[in-house]
């Protein structure tokens, strides 16, 4: 071989083998970008599920009860966070917020599971809260699903 022709190959070789490692420099940071994308999309259906949880427990709103089923003290006139009215609990219905939906709310007591609802489907994010149902004397669980809308 004339020494023009070895180093044309050798050249060759090396630019094969950058581009290679390029290519694989930027799959992999295409698989981490998806799996971080995934990762905040499972988040924000996290905090969302908190939030909705935290506004049932906490606020109090007689015509949309999904956005508020804390017990009133009339005697203290003011909201009992954590406390809730029970009659209020069995008047939320699943409802639909843009991309998430509340798709079921249960009471926990012990190991034993009542649903108020459930029309969960795909995926969706479970959480739980300590409660009080005003009236009784031991504390529940509220369990809340939120799923893809």
């Amino acid at each position: 071989m004339e020494k023009g022709t070895l180093f044309s190959v050798d050249f060759l070789l090396a630019i094969i083998l950058l581009l290679i490692s390029i290519s694989a420099v930027f799959n992999s940071y295409a698989a981490s970008s998806a799996r971080e994308s995934k990762a905040i999309k499972n988040m924000e259906k996290d905090l969302f599920a908190l939030a909705i949880s935290d506004a049932i427990i906490k606020n109090r709103n007689e015509l949309n009860p999904e956005k508020g089923a804390a017990f009133f003290d009339v005697e203290k006139n003011r909201i009992q966070a954590n406390i809730i009215d029970s009659d209020l609990l069995l008047k939320i219905k699943p409802t639909s917020f843009s991309k998430m939906k509340l798709s079921a709310i249960y009471l926990k007591k012990g190991k034993e599971k009542e649903f108020i609802f459930n029309e969960t489907e795909g995926n969706c994010t479970y959480i739980e809260r300590a409660i009080i149902i005003h009236g009784e004397l031991k504390s529940s669980t509220i369990g809340l699903a939120i799923c893809n809308a």
